[in-house]
């Protein structure tokens, strides 16, 4: 409530409450509403119901590297020596996980 406060005299200053109503946004509306609200939403949940918890949280981490990957060819973003550091210890760390599963899974059986 504090950011519409805040913002809708913005909008309708710069923007005047007007949308253009190109297929580029329509497909982002969608996009943002359907798929990364309620689709990711239930496949949290079905991980979580399928898979170790620990390991399902551990894949929240790969979000930013996987953005930066998608985000070299869809904009035209340059890839850094720092951005592919950050994806080998993300990818170091859910190895990391997965093998302390493993042995416990050893232990266990």
């Amino acid at each position: 409530m504090v950011t519409l406060i805040c913002l809708d005299p913005l909008a309708y200053w710069v923007e005047g409450f007007a949308a253009g109503w190109t297929l580029p946004f329509v497909f982002s509306i969608v996009w943002l509403g359907v798929v990364v609200s309620i689709l990711s939403f239930f496949l949290m949940l079905h991980l979580i119901r399928t898979r170790n918890a620990a390991r399902v949280s551990s894949l929240q981490y790969f979000v930013p590297p996987v953005t930066m990957l998608i985000a070299w060819p869809v904009f035209g973003e340059a890839l850094s020596l720092l951005g592919f550091m950050g994806v080998f210890i993300t990818a170091g760390g859910f190895f990391l996980i997965h093998r302390g599963e493993q042995a416990l899974a050893q232990q266990k059986g």
